[in-house]
């Protein structure tokens, strides 16, 4: 509420939406100092407005709003100073105008300042897969490949992912398809030799794949697999790739490097 003389008159209390009306109809240039003021109902002042311009003077439907949320707009209705109380963000104003609507920041059509993070990253990952009938790993695998990211769109996602660096996160060195979907979905507990291309072999990853072929499943020991694995073994388990790429094709050296002792 804001209280404004008027000429000999007693001080009329006006809302912030009385304001907004006539700073709309040309009648007052700007708001009051303060009036985006975290710590004095600023907040409230921008979720009354941003409520009035939508519901009543604009007359929106959800998809509109989400559609047309941008600094433009907001300049152009005469909020773009609120914008700093949501550190600039064109989303954030909205969410907090509308919790009844759940909105996420990627329903926006345009992505906004903060809109990706190590948060939502994950939160959006889980959600396009879960929409796209892939709730478990081995349904992740039947379909993951180029195709399937551009389609759904977590290509993008995948280089916002790399910008923020969260691959460093987890110790790993590049942001590939493995690292990418190992975060998002750590429950699953994804392995590399599982992903149709290994981006690149880790030394970690190469002596864990081994031993999950030798031990896990040919149930052999080191002695043994030295003079009875073969190539085909590394074929009929997805890791001939590995073989050739990190062992120059040497069964030997491949389990000497898993068992150096």
């Amino acid at each position: 509420m804001f209280t404004l003389p008027e000429d000999n008159q007693t001080a009329k209390v006006e809302t912030i939406i009385d304001i907004y009306k006539s700073i709309l109809a040309g009648k007052r240039k700007e708001f009051p100092r303060g009036t985006w003021n975290p710590y004095n109902s600023g907040y409230d002042n921008a979720n009354r407005c941003i409520r009035y311009l939508f519901e009543e003077h604009l007359q929106f439907s959800k998809e509109q709003v989400l559609e047309q949320s941008n600094a433009s707009f907001f300049s152009k209705w005469k909020l773009r100073g609120m914008l700093d109380l949501f550190d600039g963000s064109t989303h954030k104003p909205i969410i907090s105008a509308f919790p009844e609507w759940e909105i996420k920041p990627w329903h926006f059509k345009n992505t906004s300042k903060g809109t990706w993070n190590r948060d939502t990253i994950r939160e959006y990952v889980n959600e396009v897969l879960f929409s796209n009938g892939v709730e478990n790993k081995e349904q992740l695998l039947l379909k993951l490949n180029k195709a399937f990211l551009k389609q759904t769109g977590l290509d993008k996602i995948q280089l916002a992912f790399r910008k923020l660096k969260l691959h460093e996160t987890m110790g790993r060195q590049q942001a590939g398809i493995y690292e990418f979907f190992h975060y998002c979905c750590p429950d699953w507990q994804l392995k590399v030799w599982e992903l149709e291309f290994v981006d690149r072999w880790y030394d970690e990853d190469a002596i864990e794949a081994l031993k999950w072929l030798i031990e896990d499943r040919l149930g052999w020991s080191p002695d043994y697999a030295i003079t009875n694995l073969k190539k085909q073994h590394f074929r009929d388990h997805g890791l001939y790739g590995l073989l050739v790429r990190r062992f120059n094709d040497s069964i030997k050296n491949a389990v000497k490097f898993a068992y150096p002792d």
